[in-house]
């Protein structure tokens, strides 16, 4: 049997959080508890580990006996939810500025945010200086970036085999991915601008400070600071839960461009990618010189949580056609609504029963 991702247990009625930094971490699984013990905690552990060495999971095929007792609704719903919640298995060497073997996807947003132009814009990823216990330039490069995207084929993509009704905002793709390409950075200057930037009024001062900061409360693994460990009360990360021997003892505080927090986040990123729960058992992965900051602020983007759509699915337009009741007025915010989705708790105040999945 094989992994299957937490997301979609939102199947089976699962609940994962859908913020970053609030306290509500309700879940459940029907991950296969005979696959962790193939997971060596020494691997994990290896300092060498090649994170680059991805085992995208197809996810639609893994559920098709559950999919098949959906509405026809739900089922088209998840057929447009695969479409971005997948990976590619491709030579991250292969990727770099300018390659011609990097994919469509890599190559619009090369066009569109040129190495000049991004590294202009944030400087910190242009000039090599520790701050903060890592170095800016290393960790979020634009290299890494490219890289990142490289693996999931949906962000910044062309629609062309969208599985269903493409929405307006679809009928042209760059101006799509600007859309997107403007939501993951506004997220990523919020997240990770360094402290001095607080108050600060015009935005082009505050950009410039982004990317400061890899790790909450620049906390390192030799130096864990007054960070919390960001326990789940419940479900299967919890003290209680299945997997309380792999989350025992670790921390899992926000990481990467989007500050990743909470093991079931960690865990969606990982099954995504990995097919295992490497991620979960080594967070500090997250926060290491490699594409993952940048892959899971991108994966976060694109992965639906807690029965509410994906940042990607209210960019593109699709949550409209979905949304019923009060989720009709959020669907058509746009960049507004996605600030509630990362963290809607402690910033908007947004009520736990907005959704729009049935399953």
């Amino acid at each position: 049997m094989k992994l299957k991702m937490i997301t979609l247990t939102l199947i089976a009625a699962a609940a994962i959080s859908a913020c970053n930094n609030t306290g509500d971490s309700s879940q459940t699984s029907s991950t296969s508890a005979n696959l962790i013990s193939n997971l060596s905690a020494t691997n994990a552990i290896d300092p060498t580990i090649d994170v680059t060495d991805l085992n995208p999971q197809d996810w639609h095929k893994d559920w098709n006996d559950k999919i098949s007792m959906l509405s026809a609704e739900d089922r088209q719903r998840l057929q447009e939810v695969q479409y971005y919640v997948r990976a590619a298995k491709v030579n991250l060497d292969k990727i770099s500025p300018d390659s011609s073997a990097n994919p469509d996807n890599v190559k619009r947003i090369e066009r569109l945010m040129p190495r000049a132009n991004f590294e202009k814009t944030f400087p910190r990823t242009a000039h090599h200086e520790r701050l903060n216990g890592f170095d800016p330039a290393d960790v979020y490069s634009y290299s890494n970036f490219l890289k990142a995207v490289a693996v999931i084929p949906a962000y910044c993509g062309d629609f062309n085999d969208y599985p269903g009704t493409k929405t307006t905002e679809m009928a042209n793709p760059d101006n799509l991915c600007k859309r997107m390409l403007a939501t993951t950075f506004a997220h990523a200057v919020q997240e990770t601008a360094d402290g001095s930037s607080k108050g600060l009024v015009n935005i082009e001062d505050k950009i410039v400070k982004t990317f400061a900061s890899v790790a909450e409360g620049d906390a390192t693994p030799e130096n864990r600071g007054k960070v919390d460990d960001y326990h789940e009360e419940t479900g299967p990360f919890s003290a209680l839960g299945q997997f309380a021997g792999i989350v025992a003892n670790k921390y899992y505080y926000g990481r990467g461009a989007k500050q990743l927090s909470y093991a079931s986040n960690y865990a969606n990123l990982s099954l995504m990618l990995y097919g295992n729960l490497l991620l979960v058992e080594d967070p500090d992965l997250v926060q290491g010189d490699n594409i993952l900051p940048y892959l899971s602020s991108i994966v976060y983007a694109v992965q639906p949580k807690n029965g509410r759509p994906s940042i990607a699915e209210v960019m593109d337009g699709s949550f409209k056609k979905y949304a019923q009741g009060t989720s009709i007025a959020y669907a058509k915010l746009g960049f507004p609504f996605t600030i509630a989705l990362v963290n809607g708790g402690p910033e908007c105040n947004v009520k736990p029963e907005l959704k729009v999945h049935h399953f």
